[in-house]
């Protein structure tokens, strides 16, 4: 991506993704309910190690359960992100490249990710630390060190938006995907921020919708929240690659 690029336009790209989700319902669907079941059940496993009757049993359903949460979503990410470049390409998704584990790519990504989780740890951690010094030696700065601290969290995670459409679609390391959406913030800072907004309003709306069919009908708000979920899921992630891919053009 280049300073060239098109201006990002969620709300567009979210238009692109409805449509793509009307002409490609079953592979993108049938994906979405796969991976979210095994999500769930890696969920499940994990929580039932409580009632594992021996120390052995309880550490298997530990570790399995952790296994399939973080493969099921990685598996996910990865899945989508290829569906949504075919789509944003005008070519339908292929149900052999969404439902195959890309191991290499599947390892990037889960380094990609590790990584952007401890860099913003530590961003946290140092803004923490910061506060508490300043707390002792000028309590008036003090605000300061959490304002900045959070300041640079939210942009790191801005600019981080595109990181598994780089690893997948450029081949790059992780390390060198982060400082390519680095660079891309100053940018695309107003449009990378509209995404995010898009992005959190379509990953709150499964329990939304949920909520008020509970409150409507009680015992609907789990199901109702289910089907959602597996329609959001697919609508989130190709948003995000049709963004990708205007923005690179």
């Amino acid at each position: 991506m280049n300073g060239h690029g098109r201006a990002l336009r969620p709300l567009r790209a979210l238009r692109a993704s409805a449509q793509q989700l009307w002409q490609h319902p079953w592979p993108l669907l049938g994906f979405s309910a796969t991976t979210c079941g095994l999500h769930l059940l890696g969920w499940g496993v994990f929580a039932s190690a409580e009632q594992a009757g021996s120390a052995v049993l309880n550490t298997t359903a530990h570790l399995l359960g952790i296994v399939l949460y973080f493969g099921s979503l990685i598996w996910m990410i990865d899945g989508f992100t290829r569906a949504g470049l075919s789509l944003a390409a005008a070519e339908a998704p292929r149900a052999d490249a969404l439902f195959r584990w890309h191991g290499h790519c599947s390892w990037q990504l889960c380094r990609g990710l590790l990584l952007l989780m401890a860099l913003i740890s530590l961003i946290v951690l140092s803004s923490f630390g910061l506060w508490s010094l300043l707390l002792l030696l000028l309590p008036a700065l003090a605000p300061l060190a959490v304002a900045v601290g959070l300041l640079l969290s939210v942009a790191l995670a801005l600019s981080q938006l595109f990181l598994a459409c780089w690893i997948v679609s450029d081949d790059l390391d992780p390390l060198a995907a982060l400082k390519r959406g680095w660079a891309l913030l100053p940018r695309r800072s107003a449009g990378l921020l509209g995404l995010a907004g898009v992005v959190l309003l379509i990953a709150m709306a499964p329990l939304l919708l949920g909520l008020v069919a509970e409150v409507l009908l009680e015992g609907l708000g789990l199901p109702i929240t289910a089907v959602a979920l597996v329609i959001a899921l697919p609508l989130l992630a190709t948003t995000v690659t049709n963004s990708f891919t205007s923005a690179r053009a």
